[in-house]
């Protein structure tokens, strides 16, 4: 059973990386007509520097499911892999540097809580995303308020990465930029 679902993960992992492939062509701006007298222009921008604590269930799926949409929208990823697997995230990091900037993908490994710890309270990271235990989670929030990091939390409860929406879904993309809105005034 065991290759079976290794065999799926990596089936997974992909396609996962083709979806975002795909979708980082569809970034950027868009202009809105809103009932104000002017359109409005929306802005995706990069956060800066994503922090991502992976969870241990799917370690090869969630670390790609989370790994492309924030390289997608522009940010430079510093990641925790499982702590199950952690060479798994190793490996397709070692894979993938030829194509990226160094310093743009970063894997720290080792113990969780102490990184998280350290990710939370950095005051040059931008955003952090925390899968883990509940207790992990409040935590975060907490240690994050003191520079005003951005916070995407699961408060411990599991998430389904082999299916699309919760794997490959709008909230990873919600979470892995900011939206700027412009309006530009016109007369009457």
């Amino acid at each position: 059973a065991a290759p079976t679902v290794a065999k799926i993960e990596v089936e997974l992992s992909v396609r996962r990386l083709q979806t975002w492939g795909t979708r980082v062509q569809d970034q950027g701006q868009t202009l809105q007509v809103t009932g104000l007298r002017g359109p409005v222009l929306r802005l995706r921008e990069p956060l800066g520097v994503l922090a991502v604590v992976c969870p241990d269930e799917w370690p090869l799926l969630a670390f790609v499911s989370l790994l492309a949409p924030a390289l997608a929208h522009g940010n430079a990823v510093v990641l925790v892999p499982s702590g199950a697997c952690p060479l798994l995230a190793l490996e397709v990091c070692q894979d993938i540097a030829p194509l990226f900037p160094a310093g743009l993908v970063s894997v720290v490994t080792g113990d969780r809580d102490h990184l998280t710890r350290c990710l939370a309270l950095h005051q040059d990271v931008q955003a952090l995303w925390y899968f883990g235990s509940a207790q992990g989670s409040q935590f975060v929030e907490w240690a994050s308020a003191g520079n005003l990091k951005s916070v995407w939390v699961n408060r411990g409860f599991p998430r389904a990465w082999d299916v699309e929406v919760q794997g490959a879904g709008q909230e990873l993309s919600l979470h892995a930029a900011r939206t700027k809105a412009l309006w530009l005034p016109m007369g009457d």
